[in-house]
């Protein structure tokens, strides 16, 4: 099998991409660039070319020669990793546009959904532990329902993206998606090995991961043990606050609709 580069996409931050990524690599076929938790740029540079190029009005004229201009430099960056000997995996968790992926038609890209409910109280929990303590942190831990509305708002527009998973149609067959909460299944596992073409992963390989920011780690190892929504990814929404469950039904509840009608995986063709 010729070396491939697979990019790890999700929506947002603590969607578990991370925790994808080290079931992957502790397979041995795969590595990462720089270090273990980068996180590339180039499907959001490259994507954004690819989007005013391709789907705005500020490039009509010689579109084709920059389409082949941008693929040229595409073409150079994908050179320079494969010269790394190794399957290379590439985490990217700012998906908010289909020009991400179709500028990289050679590679295989993995989307890594997650309950949005559920997603929103991790993202929320995260914001207020601060590792240092200073007047803004303090007016945030205050002024919390305010400045969690105001992040929601601001968030909410890439969850928009949902809405475009809901139309597989657009997607080529290099693409495989997957859901976070489907990683317990052993089907969802199978299926991620297939598309990878690596050795198949069983969920006794995704109990062996160690990553103490997981909520499948082992209970002694969970990270902030002390907050109670650690734990079963299921219950993070289950255990929120009231005020946080109102938000998560006003402004999510369309997302996660669309959410609970996709597999736990599938391979768009």
């Amino acid at each position: 099998m010729s070396l491939q580069i697979t990019f790890l996409h999700s929506l947002s931050q603590r969607a578990g991409h991370n925790f994808l990524a080290q079931i992957i690599i502790q397979t041995g076929d795969f590595k990462t660039i720089n270090y273990e938790s980068y996180e590339t740029l180039s499907t959001a540079l490259f994507g954004d070319l690819h989007k005013k190029l391709n789907y705005s009005n500020h490039f009509v004229r010689a579109k084709d020669s920059k389409n082949i201009e941008l693929q040229l430099i595409v073409d150079g960056y994908r050179k320079e990793l494969l010269k790394l000997n190794s399957n290379i995996l590439l985490k990217s968790p700012f998906l908010d546009s289909i020009s991400q992926i179709e500028v990289f038609p050679k590679d295989k890209h993995i989307i890594l959904l997650r309950d949005p409910y559920n997603l929103f109280v991790s993202v929320e929990k995260s914001i207020y532990n601060f590792r240092t303590t200073n007047i803004k942190t303090t007016i945030k831990r205050v002024c919390r329902p305010l400045y969690s509305l105001y992040f929601l708002l601001k968030w909410r527009k890439k969850m928009n993206f949902y809405h475009n998973l809901s139309s597989s149609s657009q997607f080529p067959n290099n693409v495989l998606l997957i859901k976070y909460e489907g990683l317990r299944e052993n089907k969802t596992l199978e299926a991620l090995s297939e598309f990878l073409e690596i050795k198949k992963l069983t969920v006794k390989d995704v109990g062996k991961v160690h990553n103490i920011n997981s909520s499948f780690a082992p209970k002694d190892e969970q990270w902030k043990l002390h907050n109670k929504n650690v734990g079963d990814p299921n219950k993070r929404y289950k255990n929120a606050p009231l005020w946080i469950k109102l938000y998560c039904y006003l402004f999510l509840r369309k997302e996660r609709e669309i959410h609970n009608k996709i597999n736990d995986y599938s391979q768009f063709r």
